[in-house]
């Protein structure tokens, strides 16, 4: 079973990699780096804030704690437990692409 998810897997990621574009890659990759918004999140604090003042704040700090825990749990262990590459770094596909 595991093998054919797999198997299904790569298929479609060759699917939807094949239609695309090289620039398309380097787009992608660039917006999954989080500190690439950062200036928008600030952007939507200091809305949230000129529009519910003090109010804002309290949950302001939940959600960064929210975010924080949520970042470390499936960077720091789910990403360890699960142990597999994005597929755009995973030689054995990116040999079927070119």
């Amino acid at each position: 079973m595991l093998d054919w998810l797999l198997t299904v897997d790569e298929k479609l990621f060759l699917v939807i990699q094949g239609s695309g574009s090289p620039h398309l890659d380097v787009l992608m990759i660039a917006l999954s780096n989080k500190f690439i918004w950062i200036p928008m999140y600030l952007l939507i604090a200091i809305q949230y804030y000129k529009r519910f003042q003090i109010e804002s704040i309290i949950s302001l700090l939940c959600l960064i704690v929210f975010i924080g825990l949520s970042d470390f749990i499936t960077s720091g262990i789910m990403k360890d437990f699960f142990e597999r590459l994005r597929p755009c770094h995973e030689s054995k596909i990116i040999s079927k692409l070119v």
